[in-house]
Parts: C-alpha cells; structure tokens; sequence
C-alpha cells in the first residue's frame, strides 16, 4: 500500500522535532551560499557585456554579440551551477541523516565536495544533458520560425513545442529525481546505475510525487512572504521528500527479497539505510 502525502508530510514532521533550529540554520547558510554564487554569475556576466563593447567593439544587441552572450552564458551556468548542485547534495545528507534519527552534523553541507565529488558532477551534467535533449523539438521549431520571419503558424507550434518540451522535463525530472539520493547512500554505484535505479523505482509513483509537490504550493508562497518563515518551511519539505525515497527504497527492498512468513518491517527498517 502506498502511503500517502500526509502521511508523508506527519513522519517529516516528527523527524524535524528538536531540529528545527538546526534545519533553519543549514538551510539559511545553503541559501546564503547559492546567493553569494548567483551574484558572481551576474557580475561576470555583465563584465562579458562591458568586454564586447569596450574591447571587442561588438554590440551586445548585434547578432555575434548576443551569439558570444549566450555561448558564454550557457558556460558561466554550467561552472557556478555546479558547486550549487553540490551544496544540494549536502542539504540532502543533512537532512537524510534526520530523517534516520541521526545526528546531524553542518559539515555534511559540503558532502557533494568531498565524498565523490567527480560522480555527483556526472550526474549533474548527465540531468543537464537530459534536460537539454528534452529541449531538441522546441529549438528545432524555433530556429525555423526565425528562418520564415515568425508566421503565426510557427508561433502557435513554437507555443505547442514549448508545453510539450515543459511536459516531458517534468516527467524525466520526476523520474530520475530519486538519483542523489541514491547516489548519497551507495557511493559505489555509477552515475548511469543511480539513473536507472531511480527510474525504476519511480515506475507508477511520478504522479504520487507530483501530487507531494503541488501540495507544498501553498505553504510555499506563505514561506516566501518571510524569509524567516521561508527558512524554517525549507527543512519541512525536503524531510518530506526524503521521507517519500525512503519509503520508496524500502518497498523496493522487500520486493527483491524473499520475505519470511510472519516477517513484519516497520518505516525505514535496517534494510532500507
């Protein structure tokens, strides 16, 4: 039997009991580093603008400006969302290890640099790759409709291809979600296995996830209006997540063993850590 979002959503609670000020904390020095990355992002991106029309003598809003912009703009997004992806996967083990009843250490925010730090960036680039193939139709359409001037009809399927393209990042996305996790709690295994695993497990639960997610929506916005709420919604909803690859990874264990007569597994047995 599946169990369900509020069920979820009770047991991260229940895990976040005497951590709440630890889990505001980790999550305000996470939110604090991602924000030190994204201005240097955006500094860097504006000195590439002052170099072209400085140096280079290329406008900006000139056809080989807004090339090189790009170019340079896809790079700078893969170099400063790394570390950021890496600082994710702390957050996750923090909050992991709450889940599981362990105590919970602030240098395990930089796991993702020091615990495989060439396997976590393969997967990172590896989802970036996924996601740029799931983006291939709508480039394709849109490129054409630069060619023919933009007629309406290739506005409407650019439209089209850009729901569609939405769709199915969401669904691989939802898919192969459960990948850090898994990669968290086997090092061992490769980047292609934790894909397939994650795939696997989340054959017939993408809408149950999906349904986690939009349920956050509310709360979500309240915790926006407040940074102080925002922090302490944070650890909420990631203990939630991982409550659900945690209930997720056990299923999946009692599916590949032979169980005993009369053998009963609470949440998270032995056989799920």
């Amino acid at each position: 039997m599946k169990v369900k979002s509020s069920e979820l959503k009770c047991r991260a609670r229940k895990s976040m009991e005497g951590h709440y000020g630890f889990g505001a904390g980790i999550s305000a020095v996470l939110l604090g580093l991602i924000c030190v990355l994204m201005v240097i992002y955006l500094v860097v991106q504006q000195l590439i603008s002052i170099y072209l029309y400085a140096v280079v003598k290329v406008s900006a809003y000139s056809p080989q400006g807004q090339l090189i912009i790009f170019v340079t703009s896809m790079a700078l997004t893969l170099i400063i969302f790394a570390p950021i992806f890496l600082l994710e996967v702390g957050g996750q083990k923090v909050f992991l290890d709450i889940c599981r009843g362990k105590k919970p250490e602030l240098m395990q925010l930089f796991y993702g640099f020091t615990h495989g730090i060439l396997k976590f960036l393969g997967l990172y680039f590896l989802m970036i790759l996924i996601t740029l193939v799931m983006e291939i139709p709508y480039l394709i359409v849109t490129a054409a409709a630069a060619v023919t001037g933009f007629i309406p009809l290739m506005v409407v399927l650019m439209v089209i291809m850009i729901a569609v393209s939405m769709v199915a990042i969401m669904i691989v996305s939802l898919g192969i979600g459960q990948a850090i996790f898994l990669m968290i709690d086997e090092p061992d295994k490769g980047v292609f296995q934790c894909i397939r695993e994650s795939w696997s497990m989340m054959r017939g639960n993408k809408r149950r996830l999906f349904y986690v997610q939009i349920s956050f929506c509310g709360i979500m916005i309240l915790g926006y209006t407040s940074l102080i709420g925002f922090l302490w919604v944070l650890p909420y909803v990631y203990c939630t997540y991982i409550h659900f690859y945690l209930d997720l990874k056990e299923k999946n264990s009692q599916t590949k063993e032979t169980i005993g007569a009369g053998q009963e597994y609470g949440p998270y047995t032995s056989q799920s850590v």
